[in-house]
């Protein structure tokens, strides 16, 4: 099932302005958010805390011009004139090719199968490694080529403790999941699913609340020099002092000001897969 929780920060433009097309990043997310709503082509799904992989069929054939991400991208290799074959492979191929150790001819008649895995529960129970040594590579010659550091090493964030803004912003934002009901926001919309929730808000640690005169329940402003939000509070145990909670997954319309979390994220990238680095942001919290 693709990812649709990598949404792209807020200060990332949909329309990219060296070429007038849509920006990679929000191109990449609403694919993403197309096929797992019903871009039109077999899904193999992956196992999620658990040791089976499921085959869907399409519940419905294509509407209109739509077709799968795997189609849209060899419709745009021809349009660009590229000639690399495998640029043109077909969705099986794709899959064999992804998962050699499957039998995808099995997957399709029976519709699941378990994955291969050690049957102690060991991964690399043999041991071998994917690594050049075989081993576990705590210094790794094949970092160094990757740009990285040769040792595992400390970034500091670019907003945290002892960072410049931390004086503004003392506390550290964390958006993470925290709703009983729906996933991601592929569901917050659906009534049965948001509607059943109380709704964002933001989670203190009882001394920072204290600390700004703030009792749970109470409405407050939630702030950086990126943007603030408009959040019941709620006094809690999960996050630490100098920590607060803003569970993503709530639209733009579920919030008072019409902001959501990654109004305030930040939009720094980080040094391997080069996405958001969301937890590098300073917040603010104060009474509405």
């Amino acid at each position: 099932m693709p990812n649709i929780t990598n949404i792209p920060s807020s200060r990332v433009e949909i329309v990219d302005s060296r070429t007038g097309l849509i920006s990679r990043e929000w191109y990449r997310f609403f694919l993403n958010l197309f096929q797992l709503t019903g871009g039109g082509s077999t899904d193999v799904t992956p196992a999620w805390g658990h040791l089976f992989l499921g085959w869907n069929e399409p519940a419905i054939d294509p509407v209109g011009e739509s077709v799968s991400n795997t189609e849209c991208f060899r419709r745009i290799a021809k349009s660009m004139g590229l000639t690399e074959p495998s640029l043109y492979d077909d969705d099986l191929t794709l899959l064999r090719d992804t998962l050699p150790g499957v039998d995808l001819d099995d997957l399709k008649a029976n519709h699941h199968l378990r994955v291969p895995y050690p049957e102690d529960g060991r991964p690399w129970g043999d041991p071998k490694f994917p690594t050049r040594s075989g081993r576990v590579e705590f210094a790794s010659d094949r970092l160094v080529e990757m740009g990285q550091p040769r040792l595992p090493s400390f970034v500091p964030p670019t907003e945290g403790p002892g960072s410049g803004l931390a004086e503004r912003y003392p506390l550290q934002l964390m958006t993470s999941k925290r709703h009983l009901r729906f996933l991601n926001t592929g569901y917050s919309h659906l009534e049965t699913h948001g509607g059943a929730e109380d709704g964002p808000f933001v989670e203190l640690d009882e001394a920072d609340a204290q600390s700004r005169g703030l009792a749970d329940g109470d409405r407050a402003r939630v702030y950086n020099d990126r943007g603030s939000l408009d959040l019941t509070v709620r006094i809690s145990q999960r996050g630490r002092q100098g920590v607060v909670i803003v569970p993503w997954g709530w639209w733009a319309e579920h919030h008072r000001d019409g902001g959501v979390a990654n109004s305030l994220t930040n939009d720094t990238l980080t040094d391997w897969g080069g996405g958001v680095a969301f937890y590098d942001t300073l917040v603010e919290v104060s009474k509405s």
